[in-house]
């Protein structure tokens, strides 16, 4: 059995804005199915893939779900139940019966890309809570979740250079 990401679509990005995604130019309040959002943020600001197809990002998060020697845990992302799953080299939240985000773990030291992108995720904290309100349900947990990684990774990063 294959667990598929999240049917939602998802706003882009904004430090996505200006490029291109088949054919289009990516502009303010672009959207995108969650995969190929997840994708483009994984592939083009945190470099951290460099899989050719959001296809075959699908099917690396599928493969390290099936991986003998995970870890799972259980989060609670405003009172959202969710799993987080590591393994085989990556990160995958679950959430009902859907991947909501994946990426790989980050590696010691943390690729400055990373290190970038959680910064100005941290930095919009404050300008995401003010919105809160306005935000549809699949977009706060995809926030949440991205928030949780910068702080895991601005973390790593401390950790190393002390």
């Amino acid at each position: 059995m294959t667990i598929p990401f999240t049917p939602v679509s998802l706003e882009v990005d904004e430090a996505l804005w200006g490029g291109f995604w088949h054919g289009d130019v990516i502009s303010p309040g672009y959207t995108l199915p969650a995969l190929e959002s997840a994708f483009l943020r994984e592939t083009r600001l945190t470099e951290s893939i460099s899989l050719p197809t959001p296809a075959d990002y699908l099917a690396a998060l599928q493969q390290a779900l099936k991986t003998p020697a995970r870890e799972i845990e259980p989060v609670s992302l405003e009172n959202i139940a969710a799993q987080k799953v590591v393994g085989g080299g990556w990160v995958v939240w679950l959430l009902a019966e859907h991947i909501a985000a994946g990426y790989p773990r980050p590696p010691q030291p943390v690729p400055a890309p990373l290190l970038h992108y959680a910064q100005l995720i941290l930095s919009r904290r404050s300008q995401w809570r003010e919105a809160w309100h306005n935000y549809h349900p699949a977009a706060k947990i995809d926030r949440l979740i991205q928030l949780h990684r910068a702080l895991c990774v601005t973390n790593l990063s401390a950790t190393a250079t002390d």
